[in-house]
């Protein structure tokens, strides 16, 4: 059966506990705090850029459509 290390007392915890059985502290998976950190920043990071990229689509659609209108009044291309 393969074990886990405790983080705080250091004892041989069965991989399959929800409790450290030396503290009684609890057994956490996946990833490590600073793994979680770094996914956040990420998705973060992420939903920055695509805002970003549909605010410029927006504003292009909006000047897009200024210019046909001033276009259509004047008669002009």
């Amino acid at each position: 059966m393969k074990t886990l290390v405790c983080p705080h007392c250091n004892t041989q915890v069965p991989e399959t506990a929800s409790v450290c059985t030396g503290c009684g502290a609890e057994v956490v998976r996946g990833l490590s705090r600073g793994g979680r950190s770094l996914v956040g920043l990420l998705c973060v990071g992420v939903a920055v850029v695509i805002a970003g990229i549909m605010l410029r689509v927006l504003e292009m659609h909006k000047a897009g459509l200024h210019c046909r209108r001033r276009n259509r009044n004047t008669g002009r291309m």
